[in-house]
């Protein structure tokens, strides 16, 4: 049984990064994190520290958990796949980190989900698209994202633009990359969800628990990060329901499924494979954190 765990993340802070200390620390195993951007470089010779040159090497008793969606991400596991065990697939989190794919994947497995449709660069189509998703108010959603960033109600044509253009300006003056790109999303605006969305959270293919999440500020947006409230969900029959046929579809090892309402029904939205759960433990007394290791060094 693998002892030892770890743990690679992009954020330039993450409190996962900190509970997983904390309960690895308990059950004395070896823990280790490294952050992809201030960390790390990928080299021919393959992942190396920057503090000290060194390469990173890895064996069969290291579990390895990537908390990002980076291209480092991609390489690093293509790299040390033999060498290690991956509880979650870099190919797997990209995927659904792409909120597009994880529509057409609801749809395709007849879970309902909200219209959406990709923008483009022809603004002829911009008109039609609207359209497509139900007209003016509709959500403005980037493809990548999370956490609820970069996630806006336009009313016109104007309104989308704006919203747009205006993503690129604050980039730019936080001096990103020069070399940024990114791609747009138009989705159906649902009325009367009053600021409420629901997170099932799952591991290893079964639900461990739900919260329910309400905006504090007036805001769409629910989000934990953008202030919003957790508390403690009883899931319901028909929610159960939905997300066991999503997890019979595809076998996650970890993932916050996300809902919103449509009069009594659920709308599955996303599908986060990084899902953050320190608001989620408060809410719920879960010991998310102690889970997730044990079920990695089980296996």
């Amino acid at each position: 049984m693998a002892k030892k765990i770890f743990a690679f993340y992009s954020n330039y802070s993450d409190s996962r990064i900190d509970r997983f200390r904390q309960e690895t620390k308990k059950k004395n195993i070896e823990f280790k994190s490294y952050n992809f951007n201030k960390d790390l470089m990928m080299t021919e010779r393959g992942l190396i520290k920057i503090k000290n040159n060194q390469t990173i090497n890895l064996d069969k008793d290291y579990f390895c958990w990537i908390f990002s969606n980076s291209m480092l991400s991609h390489y690093f596991e293509k790299l040390y796949a033999k060498n290690a065990n991956f509880v979650w697939p870099s190919r797997a989190v990209a995927d659904f980190s792409d909120k597009m794919y994880t529509n057409h994947f609801f749809k395709t497995i007849n879970v309902k989900t909200p219209k959406t449709i990709l923008l483009s660069q022809n603004e002829e189509t911009l008109l039609l698209k609207v359209n497509y998703v139900g007209g003016f108010p509709c959500i403005i959603k980037k493809v990548f994202g999370t956490g609820g960033v970069e996630v806006g109600i336009v009313n016109s044509l104007d309104d989308l633009k704006f919203f747009v253009k205006n993503f690129y300006q604050k980039k730019f003056n936080k001096n990103f990359s020069p070399f940024l790109r990114a791609s747009f999303a138009l989705q159906e605006y649902i009325k009367n969800t009053n600021g409420n969305d629901y997170r099932v959270l799952c591991l290893d293919g079964k639900i461990i628990g739900g919260i329910k999440r309400s905006s504090q500020n007036g805001d769409f947006r629910a989000n934990i990060s953008l202030g919003g409230k957790a508390e403690n969900l009883p899931i319901d029959e028909k929610l159960k329901k939905i997300c066991q046929k999503i997890l019979r579809k595809r076998n996650f090892f970890y993932a916050g499924i996300d809902f919103i309402k449509k009069d009594t029904e659920y709308l599955a939205i996303e599908i986060n494979t990084s899902a953050q759960f320190q608001g989620f433990e408060q809410a719920t007394g879960i010991n998310v954190a102690g889970k997730i290791i044990e079920t990695m060094i089980s296996k």
